[in-house]
């Protein structure tokens, strides 16, 4: 969600993720989705059964994302999970999601409340609000979810090369044109920087104007 292993993904696509044992179940839980026989957003696990058990990898699969109507900006992505991640979200798909059943309706959404609701608008915001009180255990200060993109676009324009953003605008959503236009507020600080930084090799090679 804030780009820690990998490039943020949108909020919709990790609501609408369908479990990996479920995906040929249920129908595409994207309500616009206008494609047949669409698996949708998912998660499949490689070498191991329905369940995850044994698995050794996991691809994020994201068929509908903000650009998906958009030319070739909206190509389904696919996204190998990094170790890390991935060993977590093996444990969550082997053990941890069946402790959130709710009764016998067991929804095909692979994150769910605590008590095993799917997540809305006012769930999730009950949901981040409860864990940035834990995060505050750590010292992290309390911001939106949507802060996050803007933190992870900071830092990462920050040391990677523009040739470079196009693949991780495109997990986000985006664009790298709309990382300039709307996230990252210390560009112009970082322009303003450059100049005075520059400013004495123009003064030496330039002279001074009368």
């Amino acid at each position: 969600m804030v780009g820690a292993d990998v490039p943020p993904i949108r909020l919709h696509v990790i609501k609408t993720l369908v479990q990996p044992r479920l995906v040929d179940s249920y129908k595409c839980l994207d309500e616009d989705c206008l494609r047949d026989n669409c698996p949708g957003n998912h998660v499949e696990v490689e070498g191991g059964n329905e369940l995850g058990l044994g698995g050794q990898g996991v691809n994020l699969h994201i068929i509908h994302h903000k650009n998906d109507r958009r030319g070739h900006w909206g190509d389904p992505l696919s996204i190998t999970l990094p170790e890390g991640l991935m060993r977590l979200l093996l444990v969550h798909i082997e053990e941890g999601r069946e402790m959130f059943n709710n009764g016998d309706d067991e929804s095909p959404q692979l994150f769910v409340t605590n008590v095993g609701n799917t997540f809305n608008d006012s769930t999730f915001v009950h949901y981040w609000s409860s864990l940035m009180r834990t995060a505050s255990a750590f010292q992290i200060q309390r911001f939106p979810p949507s802060v996050g993109r803007t933190i992870f676009i900071e830092d990462y324009s920050s040391c990677q090369h523009p040739d470079k953003w196009e693949g991780a605008a495109l997990i986000m959503g985006n664009t790298p044109n709309q990382w300039r236009a709307s996230y990252m507020p210390s560009k112009k600080q970082r322009l303003v920087q450059a100049a005075v930084d520059n400013h004495a090799a123009y003064s030496a090679n330039c002279g001074h104007a009368p």
